[in-house]
C-alpha cells in the first residue's frame, strides 16, 4: 500500500469518528463544494447559519453540503486522537507526541502499533504484549519484566521468545516450561533450559545443538513415556 493511500485510509478513519459526533452550535464544518471552513452559529432543519473562520461573514449553508471539519492530527483533542486510534491504530504514526493515554488506546487495539511509538513507557509496552506477545519484536531493549510477561502470555506467548535478543535464563525457562517446542528459537540454551524442554518431551532434543550428556540420558530414559518420540530412535541428529 502506498503512503498516500495509507494516509487517506487513516484520514477516513478519523472522519468516520467525527461523523458520529453530532454537529452543534460552535462546531467547525467544512463546506464540501468550496473547501472553506465555517463555525456553526444557528441550526435549522435543512441548513446551518455559519461564519467563516475569520468570523466576519455569516452565510447560509445546506446541511447536505457540509461535513465535520477534521483538524490536523496535532490539533485534535486527546479525546479525538483516542477515538481515531481506536478506529484505526495506524493513525498514531501521524499524531505528533501522543499522550500515554493515546498510546495505550492504540496498542490495546493492536499491539504491533507500538512500532510507531517513540520511547514507549513500560506501561505501554506491557499493554502491547498483552494484546499480542509478538509485539515485543518492536520494543527496543525490553526489560526482563516485559520479556517474562510476553512469554507467559497464553496461548502464543512462549513463541514470542523468537523475537527476544539474548533472553535471560529465567525468560528461557518461562517459555519452555509452558511450550517445550519454543526451545528451537533459543540460541545456546543452558543445561537447565535443555532439561526443562526434554522433560516436556524427549523428542525436543532434536532442536538442541550439542545437548549435554545429562540431557541425552534424560531423553533416553523417557523413550517409553513419550510415544510421540518412539519413532525417532536417533532423535534426529543426536545418537543417544
Amino acid at each position: 500500500m502506498k503512503v498516500s493511500q495509507l494516509k487517506k485510509l487513516i484520514r477516513e478513519a478519523v472522519k468516520s469518528v467525527l461523523l458520529e459526533t453530532e454537529i452543534k452550535i460552535g462546531s467547525k464544518v467544512k463546506h464540501i463544494p468550496s473547501g472553506d471552513v465555517f463555525t456553526v452559529d444557528k441550526i435549522n432543519p435543512t441548513y446551518y447559519l455559519a461564519k467563516n473562520v475569520n468570523g466576519w461573514r455569516q452565510v447560509r449553508i445546506q446541511k447536505s453540503d457540509v461535513e465535520p471539519y477534521i483538524e490536523p492530527s496535532n490539533k485534535l483533542s486527546e479525546k479525538d486522537q483516542i477515538a481515531a486510534v481506536e478506529k484505526n491504530s495506524l493513525s498514531i504514526q501521524y499524531i505528533k507526541n501522543p499522550s500515554e493515554a493515546v498510546q495505550l488506546a492504540a496498542v490495546k487495539r493492536d499491539g504491533p502499533a507500538i512500532q510507531f511509538i517513540k520511547n514507549p513507557s513500560e506501561k505501554v509496552q506491557l499493554a502491547a504484549i498483552k494484546e499480542d506477545p509478538k509485539s515485543i519484536k518492536y520494543i527496543k531493549n525490553p526489560s526482563e519484566k516485559v520479556q517474562l510477561v510476553a512469554v507467559k502470555e497464553k496461548p502464543m506467548g512462549p513463541w514470542a521468545i523468537e523475537y527476544i535478543k539474548n533472553p535471560s535464563e529465567a525468560v528461557q525457562l518461562a517459555a519452555v516450561e509452558q511450550v517445550g517446542g519454543s526451545i528451537q528459537y533459543i540460541k545456546n540454551p543452558s543445561e537447565a533450559v535443555q532439561l526443562a524442554a526434554v522433560r516436556k518431551n524427549s523428542y525436543l532434543i532434536q532442536f538442541i545443538k550439542n545437548p549435554t550428556e545429562k540431557v541425552k540420558q534424560l531423553a533416553k530414559s523417557k523413550w517409553s513415556a513419550d510415544d510421540e518420540a518412539q519413532d525417532y530412535h536417533t532423535f534426529g541428529k543426536h545418537k543417544i
